[in-house]
């Protein structure tokens, strides 16, 4: 029986991990979704990464729209739904909703 040769196992391993990652998360490495936001931070929204019009209209309308200030204000005691504040207005959002919405941390 033929020797395993760990360095393609390795790589093997990093490209099952790596494609297990969504895609937003493989193509986006300068940015964050706003679910990863945390308490100390600030963060300028970059774009709503999604295929669903309605929730993409929906946030806009509410003023979700690039280079728009966001920061998180709090959340619930599971984490879920959390609280935004941007534009001087409290926004609540569920974490699946919030990792739509892609920001830069300032």
């Amino acid at each position: 029986m033929p020797a395993l040769d760990s360095q393609k196992i390795i790589q093997g391993r990093d490209a099952i991990f790596q494609r297990s990652r969504p895609v937003a998360q493989q193509m986006n490495s300068d940015t964050l979704s706003l679910a990863d936001l945390r308490p100390e931070q600030q963060g300028e929204i970059v774009k709503i990464e999604t295929e669903d019009g309605v929730f993409k209209r929906r946030m806009q309308s509410l003023g979700v729209v690039a280079g728009t200030p966001v920061t998180l204000d709090r959340s619930a005691p599971l984490g879920d739904p959390r609280i935004y504040s941007l534009m001087g207005y409290s926004l609540g959002l569920r974490n699946a909703e919030a990792r739509q919405i892609r920001i830069r941390v300032k």
